[in-house]
């Protein structure tokens, strides 16, 4: 049903719901096959409703950290991070980045800019 709310509004489905009752059912009032416009809208809302790690902002950086720590750590072993809170943001540097930041420094300045 979400994947029909995509492309259509709750109401053109519900119109459509209806036309195709038979004139029994309509008669006796049964819609079974026929949610109401409501909740219609929120089984829209639901699909188009992106899932939040936590209600704090600072838990769900955490959880972030945590994850994107776990995917390094598969590739490869030994990371930095970095939870800052004023800007907002998780930083992660496994040790080649840190060996080529290195190498850089030593021939000029070197900025890292978190994006």
């Amino acid at each position: 049903m979400s994947n029909v709310l995509d492309s259509k509004l709750p109401r053109q489905v519900y119109l459509q719901n209806i036309s195709s009752l038979s004139s029994d059912e309509v008669s006796i009032g049964c819609r079974d096959g026929c949610p109401s416009k409501d909740v219609l809208k929120k089984i829209r809302q639901e699909a188009r409703s992106v899932p939040t790690p936590s209600h704090s902002e600072w838990e769900a950086l955490a959880e972030m950290r945590k994850q994107q720590q776990q995917a390094c750590d598969k590739v490869m072993k030994g990371t930095l991070q970095l939870v800052t809170m004023h800007p907002k943001g998780v930083a992660l540097f496994n040790e080649n980045l840190t060996r080529i930041f290195h190498e850089w420094a030593k021939q000029d300045l070197v900025y890292v800019n978190e994006v």
